[in-house]
């Protein structure tokens, strides 16, 4: 059985950011050799917002574009439902440039 410690990192302290976010057990990935399009909500504090923009600036595809939902937290598809289907069905028929 392994044991977590957390302990407080001051920002000084922190090695650089590389793209790479360690996730156990999860492969990571920084490139894709397929269309990648990330959908994230604006007030969604489990997952940062800063940090999903910079993943995306370093994540690597042929065709990517980042999606914002201002009045959405973690869920998007529930909280926005019909700016969802508008961005999908965009993407869908190849306009990816908003």
């Amino acid at each position: 059985m392994r044991r977590f410690i957390a302990s407080t990192v001051t920002p000084s302290a922190r090695p650089p950011f590389t793209g790479r976010v360690p996730m156990p057990g999860i492969r990571q990935l920084n490139r894709a050799e397929i269309p990648v399009y990330f959908l994230h909500g604006r007030y969604d504090y489990t997952v940062s917002y800063t940090l999903t923009k910079h993943c995306f600036e370093v994540f690597q595809a042929p065709e990517k574009a980042f999606f914002t939902f201002e009045h959405s937290a973690l869920s998007p598809h529930f909280e926005e439902p019909e700016r969802v289907r508008e961005v999908l069905e965009r993407v869908l028929k190849g306009r990816e440039t908003y």
